[in-house]
C-alpha cells in the first residue's frame, strides 16, 4: 500500500514537473523571438507595427520571416493563455490572450497559415468566453420596488381574541449587492419602505382603523439561477421586514 501511494505521488510530481518544464520551455521561446523582432529585425517590427495600430497607411511589404515569427509568438501565448491560465483571468493570463490575438491577427492580415490561424483566433475567442462566464463578481445596483405583503395580528380584550388584518402597499429604495457569474447569483437587497393601509378584523364593528402607515427596513437574501445568459431567472430568497407601525 505503501509503495503504491509513493509511486502515485511520484506520477503526480513528475506530471507537475512535466507541465512547469513545458511552460518554461514556451516562455523561453517568446523571449527569444521577441528579441529577435526587437534586434535582428526592428525596422520591419517597427513598420509593422505602426501599421497594425491605425492601418491608415499601405501594408507593409510581407517580410516572410517577421510573419513566421509572429505566428510563433501568437501560438505560444495561445498555448499559455489556453493550457496555463490561472482560472481567474488575472493580468497575466489578459496579457497572453491580448498578445496572442494582436500576434495571430497580424498573420491573418497576410494570410499567413490563414486556415490555422483563423482556428486559433476562434479558439481563443471561444475560450475567452467561456471563462468570463464563469468568473464570479461582487456587483451594486439601485433598487427601487413596489411592495404588497399583508399583516396579521391578534386583538386581545375582554371581549375575547379575534385576527386582525391589515394590507399593506408602499414602496421601497435602497440597494442590492449581489455576488455570482452568468450561471447563478447570490444577492442582499436592503432598503428603507414605507406602506399603509386598513387594519380591521372580520367584524370591522369591533375594530377597523384606516390608513394605517408602517415604516421600516426590509431584507432579502436570495439564490438566482440565471437562464438564457442572464435573461432569464429562476430564483428563492426569503424577506424579512423590521417594521415600526402603531394599531390605536
Amino acid at each position: 500500500m505503501a509503495i503504491r501511494v509513493v509511486f502515485i505521488l511520484l506520477i503526480t510530481l513528475s506530471s507537475a514537473f512535466a507541465q512547469m518544464s513545458k511552460k518554461d520551455f514556451i516562455e523561453k521561446k517568446i523571449n527569444q523571438l521577441t528579441l529577435m523582432t526587437q534586434q535582428k529585425m526592428n525596422r520591419q517590427t517597427q513598420q509593422l507595427e505602426n501599421w497594425l495600430k491605425n492601418k491608415n497607411s499601405a501594408m507593409p511589404k510581407n517580410n516572410g520571416k517577421l510573419v513566421k515569427v509572429y505566428y510563433y509568438l501568437g501560438t505560444f501565448h495561445a498555448q499559455l493563455y489556453a493550457k496555463y491560465n490561472s482560472k481567474e483571468e488575472n493580468a497575466q493570463d489578459l496579457e497572453n490572450y491580448r498578445k496572442a490575438k494582436h500576434y495571430l491577427e497580424a498573420c491573418a492580415a497576410y494570410e499567413h497559415n490563414i486556415d490555422k490561424t483563423e482556428a486559433l483566433i476562434e479558439r481563443l475567442d471561444q475560450i475567452r468566453g467561456i471563462r468570463v462566464k464563469k468568473i464570479s463578481k461582487f456587483k451594486w445596483r439601485a433598487l427601487f420596488e413596489y411592495i404588497s405583503y399583508e399583516e396579521l395580528a391578534l386583538l386581545k380584550d375582554g371581549a375575547g381574541k379575534e385576527n386582525i388584518y391589515s394590507p399593506q402597499r408602499g414602496f421601497c429604495a435602497g440597494a442590492q449587492l449581489a455576488y455570482g457569474n452568468s450561471h447563478h447569483e447570490f444577492a442582499l437587497d436592503t432598503c428603507l419602505y414605507a406602506s399603509s393601509g386598513n387594519v380591521g378584523a372580520e367584524n370591522t364593528a369591533r375594530y377597523f382603523q384606516k390608513d394605517v402607515t408602517t415604516k421600516g427596513i426590509y431584507f432579502k437574501p436570495t439564490y438566482w439561477k440565471l437562464l438564457s445568459e442572464g435573461e432569464a431567472a429562476l430564483g428563492f430568497g426569503v424577506p424579512v421586514l423590521l417594521r415600526s407601525v402603531d394599531y390605536t
